[in-house]
This record gives structure tokens, C-alpha cells and sequence, in this order.
């Protein structure tokens, strides 16, 4: 599309929303990687709410190992309900929660011996076996919508979400000063632990007015909005020292962590806060083609601090940052639709959008060293060059 955050595309995400239809539908998904899925959909008009109530509830269990890998596995569980006021009827109020709770033991795969991955078996897993990654996700949305006519429509959406990690993970490393004639059955594999936690959080409103119109024969469809909000991020780094080390032939996959000592290495805090307006304009000149116009208008303002601390003497504070940056960054997008029948749409689009250096709120350029060598660099383009007027071409057949 176009504006912040959008360079590598976007995936259109649908929620599973109140109808009033009822509905009870399910899966049951089990694969040979030890794969084990369940989900239910339940819709539920509510007439004793009012006319055009539902409530409708998502749920989720998933368990997974990961082919060919020892110990690495994946499971998690999430659930949806929402509940809508007043579908099909000019005013619409939503209120949705998600949550979603992760129970993962991470993998950083195989070492690299050179600059090829070590020749050993791909089942290799060089971490502990109560290595963790916990992550816990509640958000919560309430849309408002209101059409004044069958040409203008109006909607609000306020959202609050929370991101809370909790990991270990080993990252197993091979010396660079190790010969790579060396035996492999002489190579020992360093264990570099990263230990840390972190809670982010996002207050988000988008407001956007939907206005449908004709001029000269040709319909328009025209959306002209505002969105904006605050976000946070607070993570913190732990390093672990006396790690035992591993055999790079044949590692201990059921060897419980262990360490002389693990104590803080890093603390950051982060707060952004952004708004961006924008319109986009759909022209339908004909049964078959269509063209659409965009511009958008971002501007995104970060407070970073941090600190870090002795790798030799746990507790000593030995450095600490406080960096200001702010973007300020147009972007737009064209597009031009051909449907050669009611089921099939060919679509030639271009598009710029950029990322900042603190999109995913933080400026540490490397987990290792903590360096913060981005941290005023230039919002990243969709640009083979420099130039702002080099963007993402794109051409989708969708049927």
C-alpha cells in the first residue's frame, strides 16, 4: 500500500466480526510433525440486545514439533469474542477482545562453520531443552460506524493493545579463529544465551469518512481520514556467563540450562508518538476497469533512552543514551484495476512507503553489541535507489 511500515507489503487481515446469521462451525488439523490444531467459530444473534445484535466467540489450540528439528516446538491458544450493536441498521458499534498466549521453545538452528552451515545432521540442536519464548498478546478494538446517507458513512476505531515476551534462546556460534580444516568432531560449539523481557504497549485511533459520488458518469468512491496514536516499548537484556559449551558432532539436546552467573545487560525505553492523515480516491470508470489515487502524510516522533551495563562487574551501570528523532514523510499510491469478468481482477499498481529506524520501537541495531549505529538514520524506502520517487511496482492476477 502506502505510508509507515508498509515497505515489504502488507498481509489484509479479516476479523472473524459479528453477522447476523447464525452460525457453529469447527476444524481438526493433525500432520505428521506432530501437528495438533482445533478452532471453533460460534455466531449467536442476540435479540433480547436490540435489534441487529450478535455475539460471536473465536477460539484457538494449537500444538506443533518442527520436522527434522529435536526439542523446538511451537503451541499456543487464543481466543475472540466480539459483540455488535445495530448491524443492519445506519449506526453499527462493535467491541472485539484477542488474546493469544504463545508457549514456544525457539530455534536458532545450525551453526556456521565458515561461511556454509556445519555439515551435521539437521535434527542437531545445539540450545537447552527449557529454553522458552512466552508471549502474551490482549487487544481490544470498539468501532463505531454511521451512515447519514447511501452516500456518506462515517467510522471511528479505538484500539488499546498489550505485548508482553518473556525468552531465553541459545544462538549457537563457531569460532572464527577455529581452522576450517579442523575435524568436526574436534569443533566445540559456543552457546551465546540472550535472556530478556519486554512489554509494549499501543493506544491507536483511526477516524475516516467514506464519501460515494459521481462526476461526468464516472463513480467515485473517496476515503478521507486521520489516524494517530501512542506506543510504547520497554525491554530489558539479560547476558549469562560460564555457559557450557557444546560438541559441535554431538550436542546434548536434554541438558537443562546452566551458567555461573546471568545478570542485566541492557535496559530501553521507547515511546513514539504518531499521526497521519490521508485520502484515497477509487474511480470506476466501466464495468471492467477502475483506477485508484492515493497520498498520505506521516509524521512519527520517538523518545529513546537506555542503559547499559557491566559485562564484568554485574550492576554497574557504564553507559546511557537519550536520542530524539522525529520523521516527518509523504508517500502515495496509484492503481489501475482491469476485471475481465465478475470473479477476476488484474491490478498494476505503484506505491511508495518507508520504515523508520525505530518502526519496530526500538534503535538497537544488533542484539550483540547494542550499538546504536541507525538510530538517526533516514526512513528506509521502497526505492532501488535513494530517491523518494522510486517506489514498489506490483502486478496481481486474483480470481
Amino acid at each position: 500500500m502506502f505510508g509507515r511500515g508498509s515497505t515489504g507489503g502488507v498481509i489484509e487481515q479479516e476479523s472473524k466480526l459479528p453477522k447476523l446469521q447464525p452460525l457453529i462451525a469447527g476444524t481438526l488439523t493433525g500432520g505428521t510433525d506432530s501437528t495438533r490444531r482445533a478452532t471453533i467459530d460460534v455466531n449467536e444473534p442476540l435479540t433480547v440486545l436490540g435489534e441487529g445484535a450478535a455475539f460471536r466467540i473465536n477460539a484457538m489450540g494449537h500444538k506443533a514439533m518442527v520436522t527434522d528439528r529435536n526439542v523446538v516446538k511451537d503451541s499456543r491458544y487464543g481466543f475472540a469474542p466480539s459483540l455488535s450493536l445495530g448491524l443492519g441498521t445506519p449506526t453499527r458499534l462493535t467491541l472485539a477482545y484477542f488474546r493469544q498466549y504463545n508457549d514456544d521453545i525457539p530455534d536458532y538452528g545450525l551453526p556456521y562453520f565458515g561461511t556454509q552451515p556445519a555439515q551435521v545432521p539437521r535434527g542437531n540442536y545445539y540450545g537447552f531443552r527449557d529454553d522458552y519464548m512466552h508471549t502474551l498478546t490482549d487487544v481490544v478494538t470498539f468501532k463505531a460506524e454511521h451512515d447519514f446517507s447511501d452516500a456518506v458513512t462515517i467510522q471511528n476505531q479505538a484500539r488499546y493493545a498489550r505485548y508482553s515476551r518473556d525468552f531465553r534462546f541459545t544462538e549457537p556460534l563457531i569460532a572464527a579463529t577455529i581452522p576450517l580444516t579442523t575435524p568436526l568432531s574436534a569443533v566445540t560449539v559456543t552457546r551465546n544465551v540472550n535472556t530478556g523481557r519486554s512489554v509494549d504497549s499501543m493506544l491507536w485511533d483511526q477516524l475516516n469518512v467514506t464519501i460515494r459520488w459521481s462526476i461526468v458518469g464516472i463513480d467515485n468512491v473517496s476515503v478521507v481520514g486521520i489516524e494517530g496514536g501512542h506506543e510504547r516499548a520497554a525491554p530489558e537484556f539479560d547476558n549469562s556467563s560460564g555457559v557450557p559449551t557444546s560438541p559441535l558432532l554431538n550436542p546434548n539436546e536434554n541438558l537443562d540450562f546452566s551458567a555461573t552467573r546471568t545478570f542485566l545487560r541492557y535496559k530501553t525505553h521507547l515511546t513514539a508518538n504518531s499521526v497521519a492523515p490521508y485520502a484515497i480516491d477509487t474511480l470506476k470508470f466501466s464495468q471492467a476497469w477502475e483506477a485508484t489515487i492515493g497520498v498520505r502524510y506521516d509524521h512519527f516522533a520517538v523518545d529513546y533512552s537506555d542503559a547499559s551495563f557491566s559485562t564484568t562487574t554485574p550492576g554497574v551501570l557504564v553507559k546511557t543514551d537519550a536520542i530524539e528523532h522525529t520523521d516527518n514523510m509523504g508517500s502515495y499510491r496509484g492503481a489501475l484495476t482491469y476485471k475481465p469478468a465478475a470473479n477476476g481482477s488484474i491490478y498494476l499498481a505503484f506505491g511508495t512507503s518507508f520504515n523508520p529506524s525505530a518502526e519496530d520501537l526500538s534503535l538497537i541495531s544488533s542484539s550483540r553489541s547494542f550499538s546504536l549505529n541507525n538510530a538517526n538514520l533516514d526512513p528506509k524506502r521502497t526505492a532501488p535507489t535513494n530517491s523518494a520517487r522510486n517506489g514498489r511496482w506490483s502486478i496481481i492476477i486474483s480470481i
